[in-house]
């Protein structure tokens, strides 16, 4: 039998649609065995994302010269000593 490409990714797809199912079906199933643990890792995720935004708000984001590195330039490390060999791609 020759399958077109169509055919075979038709086919790909409805397996990769069962295969989904029924992953879905035991998670749920399980999530509906112990509801204690579903609402703690619920709650615990949504506490992290609270918590990663809150650090993006007090924490200030401005720059602070004392810490800035200066910014590197290929032409700096070329030396008259023969070590200036090395080359540096930097895209536009």
């Amino acid at each position: 039998m020759n399958f077109s490409s169509d055919q075979r990714r038709h086919g790909a797809c409805i397996k990769f649609l069962n295969d989904f199912r029924a992953l879905f079906i035991k998670t749920f199933l399980l999530a509906t065995r112990k509801p204690g643990q579903t609402c703690a890792e619920i709650l615990l995720a949504y506490t992290f994302m609270g918590f990663l935004l809150g650090m993006r708000y007090i924490l200030d984001r401005r720059s602070n010269p004392a810490f800035r590195t200066p910014r590197f330039r290929p032409q700096d490390s070329l030396r008259a000593n023969g070590t200036g060999n090395t080359i540096y791609y930097y895209p536009g």
